[in-house]
């Protein structure tokens, strides 16, 4: 039976604030194992599910400092889990596995696919794919719309995306991937080779744009970020010129902020082509690729190997 009812909320404003900025994050408290966000809540306050004083609210009303009572009407857990939760692609497995064993999973994904879905319905995902090809994927991970899934790509970067079959290795490759265990090392295409061999810019979020990060070189950059900047490396290791005036780089990625191959290489005149947002020459894709992971294998490496190094089978 369905859990649908009014849901009477409690909000304490220390300060002015967005109504849904407030409820989102008291929601998040509530559903801890959900994405809850202001962009859900949009389609609640377009049909006037979201009541403030008796009437339908909007998303940017301005709640005083104060106790407030919301009610969110017709409010279904089981619609709301359903709406957070990934499901098996229904045409199957779409995108290539590069790589499986017991503990990983890493798949090929293509430019123009979405690493993750935003909710249950989208299903042309590469974790849709996964699940198609593993659906015991579905108990691993933190997030029921990243089961299993290690980290992301954009979904205009094509290569490697890796997956842990089991709580035990996702928990040790994510410990790995943030403390820079796991080498990640990427191909990309530029018009002219970089003099430098090391980029080691913070990146920040644009705050003039929601899709842009920005390389923080000058105290002007530092006034134009929102939020903390992430302290990163992109390490150049190999330069080589192609037939058509096209430079191929070979990169090592220290860190993993947003963007941050694409941000660094244009912060220092190489945008990447077809990269159309930071500057690129145009081309039909951006020339990015995810190329090769190098893992540890830790506990469960044989005495004759301590790693598995993984190779992306997209042509240059």
């Amino acid at each position: 039976m369905s859990d649908t009812r009014s849901l009477q909320l409690d909000l304490v404003c220390d300060g002015a604030n967005r109504l849904d900025r407030i409820l989102a994050g008291q929601l998040r408290l509530l559903h801890p194992d959900l994405p809850l966000s202001r962009r859900w809540l949009k389609p609640l306050f377009r049909s006037g599910r979201i009541r403030f004083k008796g009437r339908a609210a909007t998303a940017s009303m301005i709640l005083a400092a104060d106790h407030h009572r919301v009610e969110i009407q017709d409010w279904d857990m089981e619609e709301l889990r359903r709406e957070f939760t990934a499901r098996s692609a229904p045409g199957g497995a779409f995108i290539p596995v590069v790589y499986e064993d017991e503990f990983l999973l890493a798949l090929d994904k293509p430019a123009g696919t979405p690493s993750t879905p935003h909710s249950g319905r989208e299903t042309d995902t590469a974790v849709n794919s996964a699940l198609a090809h593993y659906p015991a994927l579905v108990q691993v991970g933190n997030s029921p719309l990243e089961p299993g899934l290690v980290h992301r790509l954009d979904t205009d970067t094509r290569g490697l995306l890796l997956f842990a079959k089991r709580a035990d290795e996702f928990e040790r490759l994510k410990g790995l991937w943030k403390a820079g265990g796991v080498a990640k090392i990427y191909r990309a295409w530029v018009m002219q080779a970089p003099l430098e061999d090391r980029i080691d810019f913070p990146v920040g979020h644009d705050s003039r744009s929601g899709k842009k990060m920005i390389a923080i070189r000058t105290e002007e950059d530092w006034r134009r970020i929102r939020g903390n900047p992430l302290e990163c490396l992109t390490e150049i290791l190999e330069t080589s010129q192609e037939a058509g005036g096209r430079v191929r780089l070979i990169m090592r990625l220290h860190g993993g902020a947003m963007h941050q191959i694409r941000c660094h290489l244009a912060a220092i005149g190489c945008p990447i082509i077809g990269d159309s947002l930071y500057g690129g020459a145009p081309a039909p894709r951006l020339e990015l690729q995810a190329w090769k992971l190098i893992i540890p294998l830790g506990d469960r490496a044989p005495s004759d190997c301590k790693d598995v190094t993984i190779e992306s089978q997209f042509d240059p």
